[in-house]
């Protein structure tokens, strides 16, 4: 529609993440051309992405913590709004997952799907019942039938590893990435876990051959803005 200086007027629906991306990669393509307004139906902009004092601490984030430094339009977006200088790593500090108690991730992960039953069975976090359902995955048949996009990651990763897998590992750290619920979560959605669902019987496999073959890469695996990703 028109605005009334009789530019193109755009609204955009949504003040999520996603919502002011877009809004700001338009006008940064239209510039002067178009007027742009973000409607948003709740008291606060950033959808998911909200980071709120907590327990003495200045800033916690209540859902994505982080993105992927490997994501170039994510460093971008943070550089473009002038969060460039201000993106941190996280410490070195083993990760962990809270299951009755703190448990270290286990090594050999490719998103929480296991490459490594050695290292899975050392671990106190799945039980000794978790981890013989998980180490039959190699044996199973290929999965048949359907679109792989049709499919969240939920059901794929129950139907290989057991549910143990899906939910103390893969939507632990899945789910936090993406701040989604896994088990309503397309599978279309992490390309690595949907190609490896496709090209291969065992996802174990599958993933254990991608890791070999992919070379380490220097530097943080993960960034956020120092304050929190509610700043971004």
């Amino acid at each position: 529609m028109a605005g009334p200086d009789s530019r193109p007027h755009v609204v955009v629906v949504g003040g999520g993440i996603s919502g002011l991306a877009t809004a700001l990669a338009l006008a940064d393509a239209a510039g002067e051309t178009v007027t742009v307004e973000v409607r948003e139906a709740g008291d606060r902009v950033g959808g998911k992405l909200h980071t709120s004092p907590f327990a003495g601490l200045p800033a916690v984030d209540e859902g994505a913590d982080a993105f992927l430094a490997r994501v170039p339009e994510a460093t971008a977006l943070a550089a473009r709004v002038g969060l460039g200088d201000a993106l941190t790593s996280p410490t070195g500090a083993t990760a962990a997952v809270w299951y009755g108690r703190l448990h270290p991730i286990p090594d050999g992960l490719l998103l929480g799907v296991p490459t490594d039953m050695v290292r899975l069975a050392g671990s106190g976090l799945l039980s000794w019942r978790g981890k013989g359902r998980a180490a039959i995955e190699p044996f199973l048949p290929r999965r048949s039938g359907g679109s792989v996009g049709a499919d969240s990651i939920g059901a794929l990763v129950r139907g290989r590893f057991g549910g143990e897998v899906h939910e103390r590992l893969v939507d632990a750290l899945v789910g936090s990435i993406y701040g989604a619920d896994t088990d309503r979560f397309s599978l279309a959605m992490v390309p690595q876990l949907a190609a490896l669902a496709s090209e291969h019987r065992s996802l174990l496999v599958g993933a254990r051959r991608l890791r070999a073959r992919t070379p380490g890469t220097p530097g943080p695996l993960f960034l956020a803005p120092s304050g929190g990703m509610g700043h971004l």
